[in-house]
C-alpha cells in the first residue's frame, strides 16, 4: 500500500478494475515507486548533500571541457611547433649545403661574392624545395631580405613577390605568416619612391598584426615604423610621429629600454622630427639610439654607422658643421668596411659627406663625392630615381657656387623633372628644386623666371611644413632677394624680415643660416637708403658667420662685400677697401681667380681707385672683373653692363672714351642695333635721389639693381624698346611714356627689366645725388653706353648674389637596425 494518498486506489471498483486488466493481459495502473519518483524524494530529505554533489559534478564537467580544448589547442601548437621546428631544420640544412660553394675544395680557388651565394641559392630554392612550400616561401623572404641589404632592390622584389605569392595559397589571407613579407614588400616600394603603394601594403600588413598577434607585438612596432616612415617622407608628419611613437612604446616595452631593436624607432622617429625642423627634440633620440648601438653591438657595426650619420645630419643642420664632419667620416668609414663599393647607403653617406664639405668650401672633394654617389645611384636605381635627383640637387648646387651658372641650372632642371614625374610627388623634394633653380636664374640675371619659381615653392613649404618652420626660411630669403632686385621693397621687407625671425627661434643665434637672412635683409636697408641700418646688420651678419665657420670662409666674403659697399657710400672709403680686399683674397682662395665673387671684389675695389684718382689701378681691377664677368655671365648679364659702365666712366675720365666695351646685343639683333636702340628724353627732376626718366634698349637680360627704384615716385617714365620684352604690356617700336603718381607696378617692371642696359636722360652731364649729399660722377650723354651709376647700394660694387641656395638636406636612415631586416 502507496504511503501517498495520491498513489492508491481511490475504490474497490478500481482495484478489481485493475486486476480485470491484468487477468486479460492488459497493462495495469498499479507501478512501483520510478527511479525519478526515488530520487526526487531522496534529493527533498538530502537537500544540501545533493547540492554539493551538483556543483561538484558541473565543476568536473566544465574541467573536463576544459582540457578536451586545452588537449586540442596544445595538438595544434604541438603540430605548429613540429612543423616550424621541421622547417627550421630544413631552412637550417639548405643554408648549410648553401654556403658549401664558400668552401676551398668548392670554390676551386675563386672569391665567391655574396651575391654569387645568394644567385645560387635562389637557384636551389626553387630546384631542391618544390614539395616543400612553407620551407620555400621561408627562405626566399630572407634571401629578399638579404639582397636589399646589399642595395640588390630588382632581384629582392622577385624574392618577395614570389614568396608572398606561395604564401597566400599556403594559408588565408590575413595569416600572421605574411606580415613579415608584406613589411619586406612595403620597404622595397618605399624604397622605390612608390609611396602609394607603399603605404597600402604597411596598412595592410598593420592591420593584419594587430588583429592575429595583438596591438602590443613587435610586428605591430615594426610594420608601424615602416608607414611611420612614408608619412614622413610624403610629409605627413602629424601622422608620422603619432605611429613612430606608438612603435617605440611596443619596442620599449617588448624588448626593455637598452635592446638594440630599440634604436630602430628612436632613429625613426627622430628623423621624422628633424625633417619638420624640430632638432632640439630630435637629438637626444639620435644620441640615445647611439648610445644603445654603441654598447649592444660595438662600435663599428653598420647600424652604429647609421646612427652616427644621422647626429651627423643634424649636427649640420643645427650649424655645428666640424661635429658634423666627425659624425659623417666616422660613418662612411664604417661602411666602406663592411659594404661593397657600389652599395646605395655607400653612396647616401657619400651625398651627406658631400653636402656638408660643400657648405664648408670644400667644393671640389664635394664635387667628387657627389658624382661617385650619383654612379652608384643611376647604376643601382635607374636614372629617374628620387636619389639620382639628390645627387643631382647637390651637385648643381656645388657648381652654382663655383659659378658655373650653366652646369648649375641644367642639373637643377633635371633633378626638378625627376621629382616632378614620381608618383606620387614628393612636395618637399619639389619645393627644394624650385628654390635651387630660382637660386640659379638670380644669378643668370633672369629675375621674372627666379620669382616664378621661387613663389611656387613658398606656399608648398608652407602648407607641407607649417608657417611656423624654420626650414620655410629658404624659400622666404630668396624671394626677398628677388623682389629687392625688382623693386617690391616693402614686400621684400616682410619676407626677409619673417625669415629672420623664424631663424632666430628655431636656430641658435650663431648659425650661419641666419647670417645668411641677415646679409639679404642688410641689401634691402641699403636698397632703400638705410644706410646705419645696413651696417649694423651686415655686421651681425658677418660676426655670426665668423663663428660658424671662421674667418676664412666664402660666405664671411659674401657678408665683406656688401659691408664695403656700404661703408663706400658712407664715405669711409679706407675701411671699404680694406674689406673689399679682405674679401679678394677669401674668394681667390676658395674659388680660384675666375669666380663672378671675384669679380665682384674687384668691381668694388676699381670704383674705390677710380675715385682716389688711381686710374691705372681701376682700370686694371675693372678689366678684370670684366673679363670674369663676360666669360663667366655673357655681355647680357646685368653685372657685366654694370662693370661696362662703370669702365666706360674711367675711360671718359682718362680721355680714352672710344675704348668703351659694348654690352652684348639682345637675341637676334645686331649691335648696331643695339647702340641705336637707346634714347633718352628731356631732363626730368629727380625724385628721392634717383631718376625718374629713363631710355631702355632692345630684349636682353635683366638690368638688375640699376632700374629697380626708377619713378618711385610721381613723374613721368619714358621707355623705348627696339623689340617686344616678355611681361611688358607695351609694343616695340617708338618711345611711349607713362605718367604714375606712385610706385610703378609689374607691368613697369616687366618692361624696365627687359633690356641690358639704361641711361638717364638729359642734354648734358649731370651728377646725381647720394644720401650722404656727395655727387657721383658724371655721365656723358653722348655715350649711351655709360649707363648711369647704379642706385646708391650698389655704390661700389655688385648687387649681392642670390642667397646660399638651400641645400639639399642630407638623407637620415631610419631603416635598418638589428632585428628589423
Amino acid at each position: 500500500m502507496e504511503k501517498e494518498p495520491a498513489r492508491r486506489y481511490q475504490s474497490v471498483t478500481a482495484l478489481a478494475e485493475d486486476i480485470e486488466r491484468y487477468l486479460t493481459l492488459q497493462p495495469i495502473l498499479a507501478r512501483p515507486p520510478s527511479a525519478l519518483y526515488l530520487l526526487r524524494k531522496m534529493i527533498r530529505r538530502h537537500r544540501i548533500g545533493f547540492a554539493f554533489a551538483a556543483a561538484l559534478g558541473a565543476v568536473l564537467a566544465a574541467f573536463a571541457v576544459t582540457m578536451a580544448v586545452q588537449a586540442g589547442r596544445i595538438g595544434r601548437e604541438r603540430d605548429r611547433a613540429n612543423q616550424e621546428a621541421a622547417t627550421a631544420g630544413e631552412v637550417s640544412e639548405f643554408l648549410v649545403r648553401l654556403f658549401e660553394v664558400s668552401d676551398p675544395g668548392e670554390a676551386r680557388g675563386k672569391t665567391v661574392t655574396a651575391r654569387e651565394i645568394l644567385e645560387n641559392g635562389a637557384r636551389r630554392i626553387r630546384q631542391e624545395l618544390g614539395d616543400q612550400p612553407g620551407v620555400r616561401a621561408r627562405l626566399l623572404h630572407t634571401m629578399g631580405r638579404v639582397y636589399r641589404s646589399l642595395g640588390l632592390y630588382a632581384e629582392s622584389r622577385a624574392l618577395v613577390d614570389e614568396a608572398l605569392a606561395i604564401q597566400g595559397g599556403l594559408s588565408a589571407p590575413d595569416s600572421p605568416d605574411v606580415v613579415p613579407t608584406l613589411y619586406e614588400l612595403g620597404s622595397l616600394l618605399r624604397i622605390a619612391g612608390e609611396y602609394g603603394e607603399a603605404e597600402t601594403v604597411f596598412r595592410r600588413a598593420l592591420e593584419t598584426a594587430e588583429t592575429r598577434l595583438g596591438p602590443d607585438h613587435p610586428e605591430v612596432a615594426r610594420v608601424l615604423n615602416g608607414l611611420g616612415t612614408v608619412f614622413r617622407k610624403t610629409g605627413r608628419f602629424p601622422e608620422a610621429k603619432a605611429a613612430l611613437r606608438r612603435a617605440l612604446e611596443i619596442d620599449e616595452g617588448s624588448y626593455g629600454r637598452e635592446d638594440a631593436r630599440v634604436a630602430q624607432s628612436l632613429n625613426s622617429l627622430a628623423a621624422a622630427l628633424a625633417d619638420n625642423g624640430e632638432y632640439r627634440g630630435a637629438e637626444p633620440l639620435y644620441r640615445r639610439a647611439l648610445e644603445i648601438r654603441e654598447k649592444a653591438l660595438g662600435p663599428d657595426h653598420y647600424d652604429t654607422a647609421q646612427s652616427l650619420d644621422n647626429l651627423g645630419i643634424l649636427y649640420q643642420k643645427l650649424g655645428d658643421l666640424e661635429r658634423a664632419r666627425s659624425h659623417y667620416e666616422r660613418s662612411v668609414a664604417i661602411r666602406e668596411k663592411v659594404l661593397d663599393p657600389d652599395h646605395t647607403v655607400l653612396a647616401t653617406g657619400y651625398n651627406n659627406l658631400a653636402t656638408l664639405l660643400g657648405e664648408m668650401g670644400r667644393h671640389e672633394e664635394s664635387i667628387r663625392l657627389l658624382e661617385r654617389a650619383l654612379a652608384i645611384h643611376e647604376k643601382a636605381l635607374g636614372a629617374e630615381h628620387g636619389d639620382v635627383a639628390r645627387d643631382l640637387h647637390n651637385l648643381g648646387n656645388r657648381h652654382l657656387e663655383r659659378g658655373d651658372y650653366g652646369s648649375a641650372r641644367r642639373f637643377h632642371e633635371r633633378a626638378l623633372s625627376i621629382r616632378e614625374k614620381a608618383q606620387p610627388p614628393d612636395p618637399i623634394e619639389i619645393a627644394a628644386s624650385l628654390e635651387a633653380l630660382g637660386s640659379v636664374l638670380v644669378e643668370m640675371g633672369e629675375y621674372a623666371e627666379a620669382r616664378r619659381r621661387l613663389e611656387r615653392a613658398l606656399p608648398i613649404n608652407e602648407k607641407v611644413l607649417g608657417a611656423e618652420s624654420v626650414d620655410l626660411a629658404w624659400s622666404l630669403t630668396g624671394l626677398g632677394d628677388v623682389l629687392t632686385r625688382i623693386g617690391e621693397y616693402e614686400r621684400a621687407g616682410e619676407v626677409l624680415e619673417r625669415a629672420v625671425s623664424l631663424r632666430e627661434k628655431g636656430l641658435s643665434p650663431d648659425h650661419q643660416d641666419l647670417a645668411w637672412s641677415l646679409f639679404y635683409l642688410a641689401a634691402l636697408h641699403h636698397k632703400t637708403g638705410d644706410l646705419s641700418r645696413t651696417r649694423e646688420v651686415y655686421a651681425r651678419g658677418i660676426a655670426i658667420m665668423e663663428r660658424a665657420l671662421g674667418p676664412d670662409d666664402s660666405s664671411v666674403a659674401f657678408g665683406l662685400n656688401g659691408l664695403a659697399a656700404v661703408l663706400a657710400a658712407l664715405g669711409d672709403e679706407r675701411e671699404a677697401l680694406s674689406g673689399y680686399e679682405r674679401a679678394l683674397r677669401i674668394n681667390e682662395a676658395a674659388f680660384g681667380p675666375d669666380h663672378p665673387d671675384v669679380a665682384r671684389s674687384l668691381h668694388g675695389i676699381a670704383g674705390i681707385l677710380k675715385e682716389r684718382g688711381d686710374y691705372p689701378g681701376a682700370r686694371e681691377r675693372y678689366e678684370r672683373a670684366l673679363r670674369i664677368r663676360e666669360e663667366r655671365l655673357g655681355r647680357q648679364h646685368p653685372d657685366y653692363v654694370e662693370t661696362a659702365a662703370e669702365y666706360a666712366d674711367l675711360l671718359r675720365r682718362m680721355g680714352r672714351q672710344g675704348e668703351a666695351p659694348v654690352p652684348g646685343p639682345a637675341p637676334g639683333l645686331p649691335i648696331e642695333r643695339t647702340r641705336s636702340a637707346l634714347r633718352t628724353g628731356a631732363p626730368r627732376p629727380e625724385v628721392g635721389g634717383e631718376p625718374s626718366l629713363v631710355a631702355a634698349g632692345p630684349v636682353g637680360a635683366a638690368a638688375g639693381g640699376a632700374v629697380d627704384r626708377v619713378g618711385r615716385g610721381p613723374g613721368r617714365v619714358l621707355l623705348q624698346t627696339a623689340a617686344a620684352v616678355p611681361g611688358c604690356p607695351f609694343p616695340a617700336g617708338p618711345p611711349w611714356e607713362s605718367s604714375r603718381p606712385a610706385a610703378p607696378g609689374p607691368d613697369f617692371r616687366s618692361c624696365a627689366h627687359g633690356v641690358p642696359s639704361w641711361e638717364r636722360g638729359g642734354s648734358r652731364p649731370e651728377s646725381i645725388p647720394s644720401a650722404r649729399g656727395g655727387k657721383g660722377p658724371s655721365l656723358p650723354r653722348s655715350n649711351p653706353l655709360a649707363a648711369e651709376k647704379p642706385p646708391l647700394a650698389f655704390r661700389s660694387g655688385s648687387p649681392p648674389r642670390t642667397p646660399k641656395p638651400p641645400r639639399q638636406a642630407p638623407r637620415p636612415f631610419p631603416g635598418g637596425g638589428s632585428g628589423r631586416g
